[in-house]
């Protein structure tokens, strides 16, 4: 699986948890109104879709859905 297949994933499940279409490289929060609520689901979401688990200390490092597929290629060993 390639970083560019898993970012196009992460769009959808956020498009499919807020009925919105992000950018990216959009922040989430600030630009794009994710509610941290709406954060969690989409992490747990993607721990499940991904099969691995992202440790809370990383999230404060995240604020794009490009900075998410990193965490999740990180993850996956995935260059």
């Amino acid at each position: 699986m390639s970083k560019e297949t898993v970012l196009n994933r992460i769009l959808e499940m956020l498009n499919k948890i807020t009925d919105t279409d992000y950018l990216p490289y959009q922040d989430l929060m600030e630009e794009g109104g994710l509610s941290s609520l709406e954060l969690m689901e989409l992490i747990v979401g993607m721990e499940q879709e991904f099969h691995i688990k992202i440790p809370t200390r990383k999230l404060r490092l995240v604020a794009t859905a490009e900075d998410l597929a990193g965490l999740v290629c990180e993850g996956e060993g995935i260059v």
